[in-house]
């Protein structure tokens, strides 16, 4: 399989990247990584991870060529308007000058689409003189078409070099955006401007018009495009969120509580308990946030939601499930995603999967 985990199955950060291959449904082989007998401060390991840590991935087939992820800015259509406007109004003699067309007017130009000024009549064009004005601009290039396109990648014409991703949350970032610019790449050209919402058709061998899609069934995409600044960063803002105000105080719990007992050590309560009534004054936050809306992000699963997973899944055996159930808001949340097939497949342990079974 062109996927490769190196990591500890009951790990945490293990557990977060084998979460998100099983949603999208991509077949993964496990390297377990023995922590145990510190497997993980090898010279083999730390070549791929500096830090001595898990997980890492490897992709034998990274993309190679990817079209740029976002709209061109407004701005670049209106300044080709503008020049054209200018280089207009000082002709003399025109009997008249052409509205602009829709596609000038309502939407970035794209490399197909640009629009231009029709040619004057050919009487017109010899009784007026050249117009130069002095502030005329040459027009803007065409605009970058929306993210994802529908052009597949270009096929390498060399062989392609592993890719070795560390640090569980970039690896995540990775699968997801993979998995979207390369499903909407499978879409027919006609279908493909459409793929970019919440639900996203993947393509299996054999299927579709374009490149193969990354994963072989019909799921949600995990992200949303990079190319809607709006939803995008809505999507940033929920992912830091649960960097600064849930892992912290999540995985001290889940240290001293289910770690420590597991390895014979003592826990710290002093410790424990005070990221207890941290993580209880940042889950009243959460409340009021999912109040609103279904996720952190919006209405739809992000990796936003699904990166609290395995450590809110500790908050039970470590005696803090209180934090999750006496927030009702919280709780609807945590069921839906504790509820999903893919969680099912991983919360006891990462195994090597070859995509077989449903999610």
């Amino acid at each position: 399989m062109p996927i490769t985990l190196h990591a500890s199955p009951l790990s945490s950060a293990s557990q977060r990247v084998a979460l998100v291959l099983h949603e999208l449904h991509i077949p993964f082989d496990l390297v377990p990584v023995d922590m145990a007998r510190n497997a993980h401060k090898s010279p083999e390991h730390l070549a791929n991870q500096p830090f001595g840590q898990v997980p890492f991935l490897v992709d034998d087939d990274p993309l190679t060529d990817v079209i740029p992820l976002f709209v061109a800015p407004a701005a670049a259509s209106s300044t080709t308007d503008n020049a054209t406007t200018t280089a207009t109004t000082t002709t003399e003699g025109a009997a008249a000058t052409e509205a602009p067309t829709p596609a000038a007017t309502e939407a970035p130009a794209t490399d197909d689409s640009e629009a231009t000024p029709a040619p004057a009549p050919a009487a017109e064009a010899a009784a007026a003189p050249e117009a130069t004005p002095a502030d005329a601009q040459p027009a803007q290039p065409p605009a970058t078409p929306p993210f994802p396109s529908s052009r597949p990648p270009t096929p390498p014409t060399e062989p392609k070099e592993p890719l070795t991703i560390y640090e569980s949350r970039a690896i995540t970032r990775y699968l997801a955006l993979k998995h979207l610019y390369t499903t909407s790449s499978a879409e027919p050209p006609a279908q493909s401007a459409s793929q970019s919402g919440a639900e996203s058709g993947v393509r299996g061998e054999g299927e579709g018009d374009g490149e193969k899609a990354f994963g072989s069934k019909k799921v949600e995409a995990l992200v949303p495009s990079p190319g809607d600044l709006r939803a995008w960063t809505k999507f940033e803002v929920a992912s830091s969120v649960e960097v600064a105000n849930f892992e912290t105080f999540a995985g001290r719990i889940g240290f001293e509580k289910v770690y420590k007992p597991r390895v014979s050590q003592e826990p710290d309560v002093a410790a424990y308990e005070a990221a207890y009534t941290q993580l209880g004054a940042k889950l009243d936050v959460y409340d009021k946030i999912l109040a609103s809306q279904a996720y952190l992000a919006g209405d739809t699963p992000t990796l936003a939601d699904l990166h609290h997973l395995p450590l809110a899944a500790r908050l039970f055996p470590a005696g803090a499930g209180a934090l999750i159930d006496s927030r009702p808001n919280v709780k609807r949340w945590y069921e839906a995603l504790e509820g999903r097939g893919a969680w099912r497949s991983v919360r006891n342990g990462v195994q090597s999967w070859g995509g077989e079974g449903e999610e």
